[in-house]
């Protein structure tokens, strides 16, 4: 895995099997650690601030730089479950 746009946050799964990136490219990029392989992306509105995992499933939790009507910051955080292959 490759970053073509500068990484503003990474993240391991609890298990040290995945890595979550998240930039500027409104992309959060999920990869296996021992391969590399991408294996999910997350496509977001507006370039990622942070991304957590949950502490023992694979739940990812991220907020970006989403803004509301009047250009104020949202504070929004969303999650995204991957499957559960244990």
């Amino acid at each position: 895995m490759k970053a073509s746009w500068p990484v503003r946050t990474l993240s391991f799964s609890h298990d040290g099997q995945m890595l979550a990136s998240g930039s500027e490219d409104l992309i959060i990029d999920v990869a296996m650690v021992e391969t590399g392989e991408r294996i999910c992306e997350v496509q977001c509105n507006s370039p990622t601030f942070t991304v957590a995992w949950h502490p023992s499933k694979p739940l990812l939790a991220f907020a970006c730089d989403d803004k509301d009507k009047h250009d104020r910051d949202a504070g929004t955080v969303r999650l995204f479950g991957l499957p559960n292959n244990s």
